[in-house]
């Protein structure tokens, strides 16, 4: 990797960025070559989280072939195993595959910060100000055991055949890279946008044509948008970021809008650039996610971070 051993010679990258070269130049060995400058610019101009995306994502649609070899590998390797130990513990291990994991992990992430807010009123209501994590009934481990058959309990009252909710994830992919695989579908030549998008909101990169199948089936919600972006403008008639506008916000953000803070934009409120009070309109352009610390001490200012 000549590129790569002189960006780390410059001091550019560090020898993490270059391991992560390598495992890209093994993955795709007969593509590297050609790619080698554009993915060490990437090292040189992301944070890191944002680069082993933007790495991953390279990984995936260079070689569709054997991106859906992988694919069909990965599904094989999904499985759960459930036991009861000697004293009468549960025990669970299992393997989901990504986008699986994200519907499960968003709906367990759910009712975790419901089981929090509960604590936290409870110790609340005894500590008052001086409420700290130590004053919590539950760790946070607990708290997500707990959730986790709270999830159960839910499922198990539900209508066999009742309505089901929105879907719970959400699948951001340029226009580009999606009309490639449509290209594709129809047996059509086409190159794939080597830097095109296709992520969920967190910013996890998704096989193009894992998303394209889920898009046909409809099993996915999906945000497909130009270099525009997605316009959701509701004026001054919605003072707070939910539902579809929150959405909309977290399409440009991966994480904290802060230039060093590295939580993940899902994790953050998404609040006004411009201060409601002061006039600013609940809309993407006067939005950012911040995370619980930078949005209690952001300062005043009429622009982003």
């Amino acid at each position: 990797m000549p590129v790569a051993a002189e960006a780390l010679r410059e001091g550019a990258v560090s020898e993490r960025h270059v391991d992560a070269l390598g495992w890209a130049q093994a993955a795709r060995p007969d593509h590297f070559g050609e790619a080698e400058a554009f993915l060490v610019d990437k090292a040189t101009t992301l944070r890191w989280r944002s680069f082993r995306h933007a790495l991953r994502h390279w990984v995936e649609i260079v070689d569709p072939t054997a991106t859906d070899r992988e694919l069909r590998d990965r599904a094989q390797k999904r499985e759960l195993h459930a036991s009861t130990t000697l004293d009468g513990m549960g025990r669970l291990d299992a393997w989901l595959e990504p986008l699986g994991f994200e519907a499960f992990s968003t709906c367990l992430d759910r009712i975790e910060l419901e089981l929090f807010t509960a604590d936290w009123a409870d110790a609340r209501a005894i500590h008052g100000n001086d409420t700290t994590i130590a004053h919590l009934a539950r760790t946070p481990a607990q708290r997500r055991a707990d959730a986790l058959v709270e999830m159960a309990h839910r499922a198990a009252t539900a209508p066999k055949h009742g309505l089901r909710p929105l879907p719970l994830v959400t699948i951001v992919c340029d226009w580009a890279t999606f009309r490639h695989q449509l290209a594709l579908l129809a047996g059509a030549e086409s190159s794939p946008p080597i830097d095109g998008q296709c992520r969920l909101l967190d910013g996890t990169p998704v096989a193009p044509a894992d998303m394209f199948h889920q898009a046909l089936l409809g099993h996915v919600r999906r945000a497909v948008y130009g270099r525009d972006g997605v316009t959701i403008d509701l004026g001054r008639k919605q003072r707070f970021f939910t539902g579809a506008v929150r959405d909309a916000v977290l399409v440009h953000y991966q994480t904290c809008a802060h230039p060093t803070c590295e939580v993940p934009a899902t994790c953050c409120e998404v609040d006004h650039i411009i201060d409601w009070a002061d006039g600013g309109p609940t809309d993407q352009n006067n939005a950012q996610p911040l995370c619980d610390h930078h949005n209690r001490w952001k300062p005043k200012r009429a622009g982003p971070w």
